[in-house]
């Protein structure tokens, strides 16, 4: 994608522009494009550079978005911005010493110390210093004793009571943000320390979600020993205990968690898989239906409805539940895998290869190598859209089903079938027309070099929101490329 000025020469400041729009819009992934078509025009142009950092952010790759962001602060180390916006990326891979270096860095702009005190804190925290973290948190709170999240966190750096414990939170922090092999080396220092319940409990839950069961039930067997009243760790060791091969014994805690909670969704969600790893989904059904009721927001839900559907021949309906599902975690690379296997099983080989491809870039931030590989057969849409309309579906299920399928094209890289269904559902049912749709029609026109259209687009939704932001910011955007 390029933008060219009346000299032939590539208009840097347009391209600029457009890549910041899109990040703007919420689309980070297209704006990366741009920023790569810049950098390799002029790679050290910071505004490149800290704009693919930002964008690197917004699809959660943040080991890239710190190495581009050093690279803007070598390039212009006088910008404020680039420093904070290297802390934020490096805080959030859990990255302390980088944070402390460029939030003491951004201190000397003089920007709001209570806040940033804070970010110093934080980065302390992830750098296994106690004590500096807490003093941190003090002197923000002594800058402002108003401000909540400062509050929160001197409260819960004072209760944590010893060392091994404070190894335990930082551990649990690693893995609430997927970095499990980072929790994971904090709790067996923590246990090397002190042998605790918790220690044990969350060694385990990160040693499950690495792939590694038979080790985890070892040690959530032992959280167990010194804790026989706790029923916390129960659906963690049934889960361990069904991928380590014990599938009796897994059924035999997941019926006695649901005898005690017959609603306990994650037992729900255990007790439902081993069915189906044992091809009953007729016993595995009303689990499954209950979880539609009470837990329709979490992807798995979606997920094993698709499988019973399967197999029970209903393919259309799998295919939809499948696409639910995607919408609720389009990031997760385990998603993206699952809709692979339940496409093919729904006879949709050309889908399962796009979303197998979708779930390596969601892990490596690469597009497949396709190069020699025959691309990919999909549905002609006349016969998608028959489909839909042959379900007799009610009009607010007919608009999720559109919305979904958008969503579930945009994010394969089908920019003209998502733009196809979302004009379907604008011309159709008008009524579901939000905002945002309007704001995702401009961003796929803008995929497609329409400029115009998408300056449509975001007209309509300045019109069904007067107040977005994010749509006046867009039209400012095309207003200074003057199209």
């Amino acid at each position: 994608m390029s933008t060219m000025d009346g000299t032939g020469e590539t208009n840097l400041q347009a391209l600029l522009d457009i890549a910041m729009s899109l990040v703007s819009d919420g689309d980070p992934e297209a704006a990366l494009q741009v920023y790569n078509d810049i950098l390799a025009l002029t790679p050290r142009n910071a505004e490149a550079l800290l704009g693919k950092g930002r964008a690197l952010m917004g699809v959660e790759r943040y080991d890239q978005a710190v190495r581009f962001l050093e690279r803007a602060a070598e390039s212009d180390p006088t910008r404020a911005d680039v420093w904070g916006m290297l802390g934020t990326a490096a805080l959030a891979m859990g990255n302390g010493e980088t944070a402390l270096d460029a939030f003491k860095r951004l201190q000397r702009f003089g920007v709001e110390p209570a806040q940033n005190y804070l970010n110093l804190a934080r980065a302390a925290y992830y750098s296994l210093d106690l004590e500096r973290a807490r003093g941190y948190t003090d002197l923000s709170t002594a800058e402002n004793p108003n401000l909540a999240l400062a509050k929160e966190w001197e409260s819960a750096l004072k209760a944590i009571p010893n060392h091994a414990a404070f190894l335990v939170n930082v551990g649990r922090a690693h893995c609430r943000r997927g970095r499990f092999e980072q929790g994971l080396s904090m709790f067996i220092t923590s246990l090397k320390e002190q042998e605790s319940v918790d220690g044990h409990l969350y060694a385990g839950r990160a040693m499950l979600a690495q792939g590694k069961p038979s080790e985890a039930v070892e040690h959530l067997r032992r959280a167990r020993e010194l804790d026989a009243n706790s029923t916390e760790l129960l659906p963690d060791l049934a889960s361990a205990l069904a991928l380590a091969g014990d599938s009796a014994q897994s059924a035999r805690i997941y019926e006695d968690i649901l005898a005690a909670k017959p609603d306990d969704v994650d037992a729900l969600i255990g007790r439902a898989q081993l069915l189906l790893q044992e091809n009953d989904s007729a016993a595995a059904r009303p689990f499954v239906s209950r979880l539609v009721e009470l837990a329709p927001d979490q992807p798995e839900t979606w997920l094993l409805q698709s499988r019973v559907l399967v197999d029970a021949g209903d393919s259309f309906n799998a295919r939809l539940a499948t696409e639910r599902a995607i919408v609720r975690d389009s990031h997760s690379p385990l998603t993206w895998l699952a809709a692979a296997e339940l496409m093919q099983l729904a006879g949709l080989p050309g889908l399962a290869q796009l979303c197998h491809g979708r779930a390596e870039f969601a892990v490596t931030g690469k597009s497949p190598n396709t190069v020699g590989a025959p691309p990919p057969v999909l549905p002609e849409l006349s016969v998608e859209m028959a489909e839909l309309d042959d379900a007799g579906l009610p009009d607010d299920r007919m608009a999720e089903a559109l919305k979904n399928r958008v969503t579930v094209y945009a994010n394969l890289g089908q920019v003209e079938r998502a733009l196809h269904y979302l004009r379907q559902l604008t011309s159709r049912l008008p009524q579901y027309v939000t905002d945002e749709l309007a704001r995702h029609e401009g961003s796929l026109l803008l995929k497609l070099h329409d400029p115009s259209g998408a300056r449509r687009a975001f007209e309509r939704a300045l019109e069904l929101d007067p107040n977005s932001q994010r749509a006046q910011l867009a039209l400012q955007r095309l207003d200074a490329l003057a199209v």
